[in-house]
């Protein structure tokens, strides 16, 4: 999944080697005409996450569903970073286009918390793709509004306490 979205960036951006920060890909901008796609962009940075099998066991358990019904058992989170907020919004929604040319998508399993945020504040794009026969769940938000999920009061922690 993850060289499939590196191609398919590089036409827009400049892909680094990763670093020691846990993230699969960063990228930076490239040298872009005004009104590209990824005009104003500062950096993107892809991460990816695997759930457990006890956590795909519990929420099978939770759901009363099988297996091949858990579309979040992989999963990559997308975070761009821009010269301003409007202009991030703007690139999650690029991103979004370029993940939906590329994977076959389930588009009853795709949720705009941007244009809707939860009534905590969250905001991301969440989508259910198909990758190579498996699925995978993606999100894409902005730096900001990372943040805001990670550590504000729509913090994961804040969410399975409650």
């Amino acid at each position: 999944a993850i060289a499939d979205l590196r191609r398919a960036l590089e036409p827009h951006v400049i892909c680094k080697p990763t670093s020691s920060s846990g993230a699969l890909l960063v990228c930076g901008p490239a040298k872009a005409e005004k009104g590209a796609p990824f005009a104003g962009l500062t950096e993107l940075r892809v991460m990816g996450r695997s759930k457990s099998a006890y956590s795909t066991w519990r929420k099978m358990q939770k759901k009363q569903v099988p297996l091949d019904k858990i579309l979040d058992r992989t999963a990559i989170r997308v975070i761009v970073d821009a010269e301003t907020p409007a202009t991030a919004e703007r690139l999650c929604y690029e991103v979004r286009a370029l993940m939906v040319g590329l994977w076959r998508t389930l588009e009853d399993r795709e949720k705009d918390y941007i244009a809707a945020p939860k009534v905590n504040g969250y905001r991301s794009l969440h989508l259910a793709a198909e990758c190579s026969g498996l699925p995978l769940e993606v999100q894409i938000r902005s730096r900001e509004m990372h943040q805001q999920a990670e550590y504000g009061a729509c913090g994961h922690w804040e969410y399975k306490a409650g």
